[in-house]
């Protein structure tokens, strides 16, 4: 069932993506945006490291645009597409872009794959952000109705679901509106559109940085992370944090036992961010 919401969430989320017809000329100095449908050209701190001549960053519109069909057999076999929003940024040989793991919620992290094989990821981050694509005012547990749609997370990290207390981002939409029955986008668009525009430095996040750089640094010498890596790391925190707090009990209350997920989940987060300083 995971796989399927998953794939599902993708879709709906791929469909959904709009933007503006703007191009993305080649100077590494200068990135074409647009905002509002009108086109506008910025600095930005760092220059884009192009590998080709012909390459052209894909413009926001572009990126539910499918290069191939890939198939993927672990517990559940599916086929899912390789979109150009896997190859946003050229960065030495090959490509950055992001991709989601999904649950509860989106999960973004970053990918390093090449053109001439992209249906194998050659490494990624950990999780970075947590976004709530399926949030219902109208039916909200306790938890959930903590996470509306219109705000992006910072994920605690790796394959846990489970978004932190903290703010990254709070979108220009209302909240709740595609599961009104009115199916509005406007979250969805506004949530990928940060992603993307954080990728080409249009917009700007201390602790996204900190990630992207982190990863070009492990590019950089040749230490390509896998989903493994990440497993290990996120038991070995998880062993050390159980250790430091008191665990639920089954008659514990809900609010005793949101308590202490938001407690866990910060220490786990935490622990997450000792890599960025190793």
């Amino acid at each position: 069932m995971k796989k399927f919401w998953l794939l599902t969430t993708l879709l709906i989320g791929w469909l959904l993506l709009t933007g503006c017809n703007n191009s993305v000329v080649e100077n590494p100095e200068v990135i074409d945006s647009c905002t509002s449908g009108d086109s506008c050209t910025i600095d930005i701190d760092e220059p884009i490291e192009q590998t080709g001549n012909n390459f052209q960053i894909p413009a926001f519109e572009e990126l539910n645009q499918a290069i191939t069909l890939c198939h993927v057999d672990d517990m559940w076999w599916y086929d899912i597409n390789v979109t150009k929003m896997a190859y946003i940024l050229p960065y030495k040989d090959w490509y950055i872009g992001f991709d989601f793991d999904a649950q509860d919620g989106w999960n973004l992290y970053l990918t390093y794959r090449t053109l001439e094989n992209p249906c194998d990821v050659l490494s990624t981050t950990d999780t970075i952000f947590w976004w709530n694509p399926a949030y219902k005012i109208w039916d909200a547990t306790f938890r959930w109705a903590s996470y509306p749609d219109n705000k992006i997370f910072y994920d605690q990290w790796l394959k846990s679901w489970i978004p932190t207390q903290i703010v990254a981002k709070e979108l220009n939409c209302e909240p709740g509106k595609y599961g009104d029955g009115t199916f509005d986008t406007a979250c969805t668009q506004e949530a990928m559109r940060y992603f993307y525009d954080l990728l080409i430095w249009v917009e700007n996040d201390e602790y996204f940085t900190q990630w992207l750089k982190k990863f070009k640094e492990d590019i950089d010498n040749g230490n390509f992370r896998l989903w493994s890596y990440w497993r290990e790391r996120h038991d070995s925190c998880l062993e050390r944090v159980k250790a430091e707090i008191w665990d639920v009990k089954a008659w514990d209350s809900e609010e005793v036992r949101w308590n202490y997920i938001k407690l866990k989940t910060e220490k786990l987060h935490e622990c997450a961010k000792e890599y960025l300083n190793q």
